[in-house]
């Protein structure tokens, strides 16, 4: 027979005690501050090797896996920089959380991984001459991020823009953004990008479901653009229409254009909302999951025929 084990966790996600079907305690572990094991102590055969923040500890290397990296619990550093360290020059991108592990975790990077994947793109950039004359050809790696299937189809759902125009776009974090704020752009609706504030690549102080339900308000919003760059067939005139907008209001969120677009983080909210209260489900959470995209995408529709039905 199959033993069956369960998971007791603390604030970090780290494993303190598990406990058979019959609430037995088989194992225990306490830990020092980056992960190094305190007390390990287990009364099954089994050595259950999900330890620290609840990532894999291998015990030939003595090293936790986090995904993207290696992190050495004695030596309190990771194994390789940091994929996005340009992003935070001030932060040693060796350093686990930003040194502070009893406050922070880090589960694989700052972004909803239930909502896009991250991409990155290398390029050779050549400098300007220097006194001497002469020129350096630099590699260059940028970063940038993509919506999921199963996102791109939600997205779809609310906005009513075509999946094939949503699963081209580009998302990049842009540092100038104001706080909190993205904008679209674009020359056609199969190739537009997003510039995205720092803000929407840090979860710290909210918890995850806040996180997921914060990014799918905003984009459900965001996409809804997507159909005015294909109406203008440029991307000067839909800039000329949108800040022209902006200037005949004097408001931002009273121009026309982004009440247009507003309407599809209405029907997210909407339906979010009857699938908490029809189903006792969390649409959330399914994002959250690790549920596979067409797994899904399933329950979407699901939920999504049941939304419909009950507008008529």
């Amino acid at each position: 027979k199959e033993e069956t084990f369960f998971y007791h966790s603390d604030h970090l996600g780290s494993t303190s005690y598990i406990t058979d079907d019959k609430a037995n305690i088989t194992q225990y572990d306490a830990y020092l501050p980056y992960g190094e094991l305190l007390v390990d102590e287990h009364s099954s055969s089994e050595d259950l090797p999900y330890k620290f923040n609840g990532k894999q500890f291998d015990d030939e290397t003595g090293l936790y896996y986090y995904g993207a990296r290696y992190m050495n619990p004695v030596a309190s550093i990771w194994y390789g920089v940091d994929p996005l360290a340009e992003k935070y020059v001030s932060i040693s991108p060796y350093s686990y959380c930003k040194s502070s592990p009893m406050n922070y975790i880090d589960e694989k990077g700052l972004y909803p991984k239930g909502i896009v994947t991250i991409h990155y793109e290398r390029s050779i950039v050549t400098t300007a001459p220097s006194i001497t004359g002469a020129t350096m050809n630099v590699p260059t790696q940028y970063v940038y991020y993509k919506f999921t299937k199963s996102a791109t189809h939600l997205l779809s759902l609310v906005s009513g823009v075509p999946e094939n125009y949503i699963k081209n776009v580009r998302l990049e974090e842009f540092n100038l953004q104001r706080e909190s704020n993205s904008i679209t752009l674009g020359d056609s609706p199969e190739n537009t990008r997003m510039l995205v504030s720092p803000e929407y690549f840090n979860e710290e102080n909210i918890s995850k479901e806040q996180y997921y339900d914060w990014w799918f308000k905003e984009f459900s919003h965001e996409v809804g653009h997507i159909k005015q760059i294909k109406r203008d067939g440029s991307e000067g005139l839909y800039l000329l229409k949108t800040l022209w907008g902006y200037v005949s209001t004097l408001s931002h969120d009273k121009a026309p254009r982004e009440r247009e677009a507003e309407k599809g983080s209405e029907v997210f909210e909407s339906f979010r909302d009857f699938v908490k209260s029809k189903f006792h489900a969390n649409l959330n959470r399914l994002f959250i999951g690790k549920g596979s995209e067409e797994e899904k995408i399933k329950q979407i529709d699901k939920w999504w025929n049941a939304y419909k039905e009950q507008e008529k």
